[in-house]
Order: structure tokens, then sequence, then C-alpha cells
């Protein structure tokens, strides 16, 4: 491993022990993950490098990671190329994020790749930079991680002026434990800390607690959807400036510089709180009918209107374009809507809303994007004529459904994918089929299909590679469970080379978690050899509120 890595590590120069006098110039490059947007990441490394500062801080999550070694070298090596400019020029401070370490491969190669370990402490003059590993920290703990902390801030000598540097600023994420933030903050007073920098969140937001800076670096090509200074997410380069007491900060963007109150951290976790826990949706269903949208307030005390509007409807018809209602102070709301989609039409894309309302104390105004669920059905009529041969042979399936989403919710272009369901007394039975190239060569992967369906508040994985390969798990959503257990099958038939082929599986009903006893709750989808993916439903997430229903008789 260490010889596909070594053309990656020589992009170095490492200026550490450099001296420094005050003040100290610091600029500071946030996280890039998430949809990683090369272009704005590109500005912010010429940003900084045009304004010379003195040393350049990063807060971690430069590549997406949680991938194999030889596609992390890959990774960190394309990220590498792009901050050249910085790196000949200025002495980075590296930080790990939880996109850069996963795992103990991932930790060798971050610390090969930056020459210093993920925990370590930097001198730069009489500026003294401590920096903590978070990457895979879940909260905070008693263990070895603070035991390091309190070590490494025990060890500084009281007249230096001290950063502690994290990703993850645990004190301003929402639902951090009170008590643990505490004593965080009463361990940084201890040891007369001047500010906690961190990152993660993609968005900017500081505070002072007791002469304590606490500040959390925004986005630095991280490809947010919504930007502006209301929320603080745009791509930014924050700018320190270290005195031997005190430590400023300033946020900058292409066309302009805002001040450390841009965005408090209760502001941040308000907004969070309301474009993620707000809104609770019914999923629409094929046909006509009324969706429920429950709104929660978030903000004891306060009225606040909301508003909504319909973006992009796909061929779903509603009622009114907009919606426009009152929150008043902790009593949740139910909108009914009425929609329609005509029987020839298709359920992808689903329809895009756009809400707004304003939040805070200072009155900010929030806008934020999503979309409305759908949930897709299919029948599992009874029957006694299933053979598991691999292939919907005449009679054994009466009920068929050909609406399959791609990866972004558009109708699917990966073309010819069908799904059959069918049900006895002991067994559920689904087949797919889907259009088939020519037959991968040996060691290519080849077309793919994969069914999950929830068991008992737990989940079945079944996927299957062309010409026959099968894997499977069971997992509770956190770990591996191991193998689905007794009595599934599976069966393939590969197909002819332009033609078709298919994948049939009979799962056990007993065991299968359903919602009201007739209902099994799936996803299924089908890849082809280029990529192109079909979704039977959409979004992807691996949870009940998403996944299709398979009804049974």
């Amino acid at each position: 491993m260490r010889s596909a890595h070594l053309s990656v590590s020589l992009v170095l120069v490492i200026l550490a022990g450099s001296s420094a006098a005050y003040p100290l110039r610091v600029a500071v490059l946030g996280d890039r993950t998430g949809s990683p947007d090369d272009g704005d990441f590109a500005r912010a490394v010429s940003t900084i490098a045009l304004m010379r500062p003195d040393l350049v801080l990063s807060v971690g999550d430069f590549i997406d990671g949680y991938c194999d070694s030889s596609t992390a070298a890959a990774q960190w090596e394309h990220v590498l190329s792009m901050m050249g400019p910085i790196l000949s020029n200025h002495h980075l401070v590296w930080v790990p994020g939880n996109h850069d370490i996963w795992d103990g491969d991932s930790r060798e190669l971050w610390e090969e790749i930056t020459g210093v370990e993920a925990s370590h402490v930097e001198e730069h003059g009489e500026v003294v930079f401590v920096v903590w590993d978070s990457s895979t920290l879940p909260d905070y703990v008693d263990g070895p991680a603070m035991r390091w902390l309190r070590d490494a801030l025990a060890g500084l000598a009281r007249e230096r002026t001290v950063l502690l540097i994290t990703h993850k600023p645990f004190s301003m994420m929402v639902d951090q434990d009170s008590a643990a933030a505490g004593s965080f903050h009463e361990l940084m007073l201890e040891h007369d800390v001047e500010a906690v920098i961190c990152g993660h969140i993609h968005a900017f937001a500081a505070d002072r607690r007791d002469g304590v800076l606490y500040m959390a670096a925004g986005p630095s090509g991280a490809g947010n959807s919504v930007t502006g200074p209301d929320q603080a997410t745009f791509d930014q380069v924050a700018w320190l400036t270290i005195l031997p007491d005190s430590v400023s900060v300033a946020v900058l963007e292409a066309y302009h510089a805002h001040g450390e109150g841009l965005n408090t951290p209760a502001e941040q976790c308000m907004a969070f709180r309301y474009s993620s826990r707000m809104i609770d949706l019914e999923p629409l269903e094929c046909g006509s009918g009324v969706a429920g949208m429950i709104l929660t307030p978030q903000e004891p005390g306060v009225t606040r209107l909301f508003n909504l509007r319909f973006l992009d409807t796909g061929e779903w018809l509603f009622e009114s374009d907009t919606l426009m209602v009152e929150l008043e102070p902790d009593l949740p709301v139910r909108l009914e809507v009425g929609y329609s989609l005509p029987s020839t039409s298709s359920p992808y894309p689903p329809p895009s809303c756009e809400a707004s309302l304003i939040y805070g104390p200072r009155d900010k105004h929030l806008s934020f994007g999503f979309q409305w669920p759908v949930e897709m059905s299919i029948e599992a009529t009874r029957s006694d004529r299933v053979r598991l041969d691999g292939r919907p042979s005449e009679g054994e399936y009466s009920s068929v459904g050909h609406r399959f989403a791609d990866a972004e919710g558009e109708p699917a272009s990966y073309s010819g994918v069908a799904m059959f369901a069918a049900s006895d007394d002991s067994m559920l039975y689904l087949c797919v089929q889907a259009a088939a190239a020519q037959l991968p060569e040996s060691g290519e992967v080849g077309e793919r299909i994969t069914f999950c369906l929830e068991a008992g508040g737990c989940f079945a994985y079944i996927r299957v590679s062309r010409p026959g390969e099968v894997s499977s798990r069971f997992t509770d959503g956190r770990e591996n469970l191991g193998d689905p257990g007794e009595g599934w099958v599976v069966e393939v038939d590969p197909g002819e080379a332009g033609g078709f082929w298919s994948v049939e599986l009979g799962a056990p009903l007993e065991g299968l978690g359903r919602d009201d006893g007739s209902v099994v709750r799936a996803h299924v989808f089908a890849a082809s050899q280029e990529g192109e993916l079909a979704s039977w439903s959409y979004p992807l997430w691996w949870d009940s509120s998403t996944m299709g229903r398979i009804v049974l008789p």
C-alpha cells in the first residue's frame, strides 16, 4: 500500500517549526466534501494564496472517503493537485475529518500523506495549535481521545496563545449533551484556550463564551445547494488575526467580507431544526387523494409565518401552487393538500418544493428546498404457480410495475426494467427483469439487481450480479447482523446478449416486518453495466418512510 501512495506524499512541503510574530494571520480552509465542487474549492485555494497568510489551517473533510484504500489514495491525489498554490508556499495545519479518517487503513493513509499524527501539537512562534482528532468520535467520552486532549493542554505553558483545532463542533451541534459541552468549556477556561476552531456542519457559526471564541468554519467547495449570508452556507474562507490575548475572525466570500456576528450557533441550530424537523410529510400515492403536511414550530413562544411553493411538480397536479400558514408557538398544524396523478403518467420526478420563513431573534430569512416523497405500491397477488427458476414465466405473476427512477429521482433511462410480485401461504416472491448487455468478462461486475426488505425493524439486503453472484446481509442500520437466515432463495437467469436477464427472490413471510399485517416495505433497484440506475422507490434511504409498499392479499 505504501508504494502506491508515495507519489501523493511527495507533493507536500512541510514548514513546521517556522517562527511567527504577532499578529499571526491565519486563513482557514473549510470542508470540501458533501457534493464537492472543484471550481469553488479551487477559488478558495486561490483566494488564500493571493492573500498570503502567515499560516493556513484546515478543519478536515477534504475527500469523500468511506471507500477502499486505492480509491481513497486517488481521491487524495486529486485534492492535493488542486492545493498546490497553498502547499508550495504556506504551511498547512492538517486536521482530519470523518470523511478523511473512518477506519484504521484511512488513518494510516492520512498520516502518511500529511506527515503528522491525527492528534498532535504544533508551535508557531508563541502560538500553539492543539490538533485534536475527532474524526471517529461519536460524542464527548472520557476515553483515550479525551485523555489525550487533557494531557496535551496540561503540558502547555500558560503564557502561550493556545488554539484548539478539531473537526466536529460538539458544543454547537444540535442535540449534544449540554453537561458534556459544559465540562468541555470548563476545560477550555482551565487551560486559557483562546479559540476553538472546527468545521463539519458546512455553515459558519461563531460566538464567544467567557472570552473563548468558538467558531465553525463554513464550506470551501462543499457544493452547498443553499447559499447566502442569511444562513452562512456560502463557499468561504475564514481569516483569523491572532494577538497575544485575542483572536478575531472575518469571513470572506468572492465579493464580500463578513464579521464574526454573521451567524451564531443558536441561529445555525435553529435553521437546522426548521429545515430538517419542522415538516413531516405523508407520501403521495399514484392516483388522486389528499396528503397531509404536519408543521411543528421550533421556536418556543414565537409566532412565524410559513410559506410553501411548488417549484417543479412533474406530472403531479395540486390544488394550489402555494401555501401559507401562521405557526403558533408550540402548536403543530396539519395541512391537507389535494393532489392527483393521471393513470398514464409517471410518478417521477417527485414534486419539488421551496419552504421559507423568518426565524431567530434577529429575524433572519430561511429558505430551503425538499422533495415530496412518493410511495410506490405493488400487489403481491396470491399464486400457487410460482416456480423459482429465475424467470417470470407465464401464469406465475399477474402484477407488473414498470415505473422506476434514476439516482436523481427522474424517470430511469435504464430501459426494460420490470418488477413482478406474488405470494402464497409462506413466501413472498419478487422477480425483476432488466435489459441485458453483453455478458461481462471475468472479473467485471456487469449488471446488478438489489433487493432490500424491511424485516422486523431490520433490513435484509440481497444483491445479485450478472451472471449470478449473490451477496446478502442483515442489518439493523448500524451493524451487520450476518446472513438473512433460513428460507431465503435466489435464482438467476443471466439471459443472452441483447435480451433480458432476470432475478427471482423468495422471501419467507415469517418474520418480515409489516406495517399492518398485509404490507412489506421494500427497495428494489437495478444497475446497468454502464452505471445507469433504475430504482422502484425513491429516494434511496434505507428506512421504512421512503420504501415502497408490497401489498399481500
